[in-house]
């Protein structure tokens, strides 16, 4: 616990050193309720203000109504989520309504393995499997802006 206790710290702390783009497009991070693992999340969250996007780290397990309201009032343009172990039907239809709620306005990006459920489930989301999908998807984005 001490070694994942000083990765976070470490991580949150550059996070935070990396100064912000003026204009930039925001993503929101976070991880939906009952998903705890975090470094996923973080580790994405610290790439994309590396890469000129402006991050909001919310943490993980949130439920999905605190999600749905905090894409609303940050005017985020992309919901990054991040899923690690596998969820149970109730916390599929969670995600099939967050992803229904929310996609119409804001894109949604997850963070997942690639055998994971939720790629063939929600084929509305971008699922992203490794560093490289994100940055590729990122690199798109970020050329969208830019032209």
């Amino acid at each position: 616990h001490l070694v994942r206790a000083q990765l976070k710290s470490l991580m949150t702390s550059r996070l935070e050193q990396i100064p912000s783009s003026p204009g930039a497009r925001r993503l929101l991070f976070t991880t939906p309720a009952g998903q705890l693992h975090e470094f996923g999340i973080l580790a994405g969250s610290v790439l994309a203000k590396e890469a000129g996007f402006d991050v909001l780290y919310l943490g993980p397990d949130l439920p999905t109504e605190d999600i749905i309201w905090s894409v609303a009032r940050s005017n985020a343009d992309i919901l990054v989520l991040s899923v690690v172990r596998r969820m149970s039907e109730d916390e599929m239809k969670q995600m099939e309504r967050l992803v229904d709620t929310v996609s119409p306005n804001v894109p949604v990006w997850i963070g997942c393995p690639p055998d994971h459920p939720l790629v063939a489930r929600i084929p509305k989301a971008t699922c992203i499997s490794s560093i490289d999908d994100f940055q590729k998807v990122a690199a798109s984005l970020l050329a969208e802006q830019a032209g």
